[in-house]
């Protein structure tokens, strides 16, 4: 399975980060798409967890983000 989507990678300033995905919804509106998802960051000095969306448009066959809201 893809989700939830957790990554690990090394920082200049932190020890790690990690980000996990989860809880993902997409919406197909008339000319992009909505996606929302939970996002969890941790890091070795930092600690979130958030709702975000992301709205997305197809262009030249790739999707861009074009607006990207957290609360």
């Amino acid at each position: 399975t893809l989700f939830p989507y957790t990554t690990l990678f090394r920082s200049l300033t932190k020890n790690y980060i990690n980000v996990e995905v989860s809880n993902i919804k997409v919406m197909a509106r008339e000319s992009n798409y909505d996606v929302h998802f939970k996002q969890k960051y941790t890091s070795s000095n930092y600690n979130d967890t958030v709702q975000k969306i992301l709205v997305l448009i197809k262009e030249d066959e790739e999707f861009k983000i074009i607006s990207e809201t957290t609360k």
